[in-house]
């Protein structure tokens, strides 16, 4: 089971190497952006499968390993009415190549089951920090 907590008005979920932090935006041309949904999106699989994702797609750059370059990048996204990524940007970065990766990694999820709010498809935002750690 993955432990819960509420951190101001962000909800963590903590697994692993990999926090997924539900935060939410003004609305945009898009549509508003929640924070949290009445159904929540989901990656194919559930959590668990998104960690797996994140870890078996991720490429640790040569150049970042070469400079020694480790930490954690932190990308926000939305999760749109059809489940795609969009909007994919760089909330705390670590090198240009890390943050390159985690924004690649991202972007080239499978579509989500999208979050629903009063029986509507709804846009949600997502931070997701991935962990590159040098062995």
């Amino acid at each position: 089971e993955i432990p819960l907590r509420l951190v101001g008005s962000e909800m963590c979920i903590r697994d692993r190497d990999i926090v997924i932090v539900m935060s939410g935006e003004k609305p945009s041309a898009g549509g508003q952006v929640f924070q949290i949904a009445e159904e929540m999106p989901s990656f194919p699989g559930g959590i668990d499968e998104c960690m797996r994702y994140i870890a078996r797609h991720v490429k640790y750059p040569a150049i970042s390993i070469e400079n020694g370059a480790q930490g954690i990048v932190s990308v926000r996204f939305i999760i749109e009415k059809d489940g795609s990524i969009s909007n994919p940007k760089i909330a705390q970065g670590v090198d240009e190549y890390l943050d390159k990766e985690a924004i690649r990694v991202i972007s080239s999820m499978p579509k989500w089951r999208p979050g629903v709010q009063n029986g509507k498809k709804v846009r949600v935002k997502y931070t997701v920090p991935v962990v590159f750690r040098l062995q």
